[in-house]
């Protein structure tokens, strides 16, 4: 539940025009880096892939993989049934954008 709060109160979701289609999301890399991610959003017609840290916290080395393949044009392998149930294909490749909120 703290999340979702965070979610909304600090605009990364509704007031930005991103609807939250999950949390806690887990997806690999094509090289086998694995990493769970706070919010799955829709952007520019594709999944966005958000992580929100506050004060001095920085990306896990999981999720510094993930947001360095998703620059360098890589698909990325959703994860589980948090993945499922925000309307990702479990096991195969999509094509995201990553972005890291801070608050």
């Amino acid at each position: 539940m703290f999340y979702r709060y965070l979610f909304t109160i600090k605009g990364v979701g509704k007031s930005q025009a991103l609807p939250n289609r999950g949390e806690q999301v887990t997806v690999e890399t094509l090289d086998g880096d694995r990493a769970r991610v706070d919010f799955v959003t829709t952007k520019g017609g594709q999944p966005n892939l958000v992580e929100v840290k506050t004060g001095n916290a920085s990306l896990s080395k999981g999720q510094q993989a993930v947001k360095d393949a998703i620059g360098r044009g890589e698909p990325v392998i959703p994860r589980g049934a948090n993945a499922e149930k925000a309307g990702l294909p479990v096991g195969e490749k999509v094509a995201c954008s990553f972005e890291e909120k801070r608050c």
